[in-house]
């Protein structure tokens, strides 16, 4: 069942009183989820647990302006993150980040097929407040207009082929 976000409002808290952190024990995770939207040259958060400052702390899955996907994740201070694909309104999209902890590397996916590597250091990861689909997080931002289905969260990593099954199972039943 695909939830419809209409860019103004609407949003779906996740109940977790310490964000993502609660989550994905501020460590190795995964994120999975299908998104469809309807704007363009938008900024929007899909998923997010940022701070009410909209600043620092937090781990994100976001369209930016220039219709790209953004998986990002702040570690020890810093911002990382990966800009990936060319993306089409009222098209559906598979986007997944992973973070593995013990290599430092983040990586993103776009319909099962890699888009992204970054390493980003040793440091902690650090999350923001309670996680939120649809906007960032606490901040009263960068809300999403689009549909979106099937959020699933790992503490951690998938590995490519498991993406791509994934992928592969949900798209042969939306094909259907």
């Amino acid at each position: 069942m695909a939830y419809d976000f209409d860019g103004a409002d609407t949003f779906i808290d996740i109940d977790s009183s310490s964000g993502f952190g609660t989550l994905v024990e501020q460590s190795s995770h995964s994120v999975a989820i299908w998104v469809k939207t309807d704007v363009t040259n938008t900024r929007q958060v899909i998923i997010g647990d940022w701070n009410a400052g909209g600043t620092g702390s937090g781990i994100a899955m976001e369209i930016q302006t220039n219709d790209t996907f953004r998986y990002r994740i702040f570690i020890s201070g810093v911002i990382k993150s990966i800009d990936s694909g060319i993306i089409l309104p009222d098209t559906w999209y598979f986007f997944t980040g992973t973070f593995n902890d013990d290599s430092n590397i983040m990586t993103s996916y776009i319909n099962g097929e890699v888009t992204g590597t970054l390493n980003v250091g040793a440091g902690t990861l650090e999350t923001g407040t309670n996680a939120v689909i649809g906007k960032a997080g606490a901040r009263n931002a960068l809300f999403f207009d689009g549909s979106i289905s099937d959020v699933i969260i790992y503490n951690y990593v998938l590995s490519p082929t498991q993406i791509q099954q994934m992928y592969n199972r949900e798209y042969n039943l939306l094909a259907k």
